[in-house]
């Protein structure tokens, strides 16, 4: 008996074969007639993307490029060694990406590695990653003090801050396609940072109508709000 192709699919990725156990290290493709009988074979799918790294000094590998679609999912290690940064730009244009996976191994993710991703609707950091979060599919660090990143295909009009955050990173909402209004806390304290509102944080949210800052904001970088054409 011929083993065929499973009926259903997975986002991003191809079917690459059956096999006899759940580590994949024995493929099968038929099944014999005297083996005829309940058993279990496992699908295989592999990831359609392609990354690229390069070491870093931090002795670990830096992601610097990744062309795909859908879900794309950061490993975790290349060439036995831990992914621990994301380049300036590393994902920066590629519009058919729905959602990105960040391992608990990366620390470091530039700024602009996410910008221009028109489809990115979601970021899911690893539980166990103690440099950034994520809440609602927007990545945080783990105090939700600092957003980092909101992505820019997310599809919601309004955007209510933690009450803990304290700080708009540089390029946060950079280009976000959708975005009318965004709710700051109106009751943050505090002492180093507070009030930070980065370069370019709001930049191109063409979209973007209201900006509530409450207590906040008190210093605001360049560009923050360079492009806001709807905003009143």
């Amino acid at each position: 008996h011929t083993l065929k192709d499973p009926a259903s699919s997975l986002d991003n990725y191809v079917f690459e074969g059956w096999y006899s156990d759940s580590s994949f290290t024995n493929k099968v493709t038929e099944i014999k007639g005297s083996d005829l009988k309940d058993i279990t074979v496992y699908a295989k799918f592999v990831q359609q993307v392609k990354f690229t790294f390069t070491n870093n000094s931090r002795g670990g590998y830096t992601l610097t490029s990744c062309e795909g679609f859908g879900v794309i999912e950061i490993p975790s290690t290349y060439n036995g060694k831990n992914v621990t940064e994301i380049a300036p730009g590393a994902f920066s244009g590629q519009t058919e990406i729905t959602e990105i996976k960040i391992p608990a191994t990366v620390s470091k993710i530039d700024v602009t590695a996410f910008n221009d991703c028109t489809s990115l609707e979601k970021f899911d950091v690893a539980s166990q990653n103690t440099t950034y979060a994520s809440l609602n599919g927007i990545i945080y660090n783990p105090a939700y003090t600092v957003i980092f990143k909101y992505p820019m295909g997310k599809k919601d009009k309004v955007y209510h801050a933690p009450k803990t955050l304290d700080v708009v990173q540089s390029n946060a909402f950079y280009g976000c396609l959708y975005l009318e209004q965004v709710n700051l806390p109106n009751d943050s304290t505090g002492i180093d940072g507070v009030g930070k509102i980065g370069i370019s944080a709001f930049e191109n949210c063409t979209a973007l109508k209201n900006i509530e800052l409450g207590y906040l904001a008190n210093y605001f970088e360049d560009r923050c709000f360079m492009g806001c054409t709807s905003l009143q």
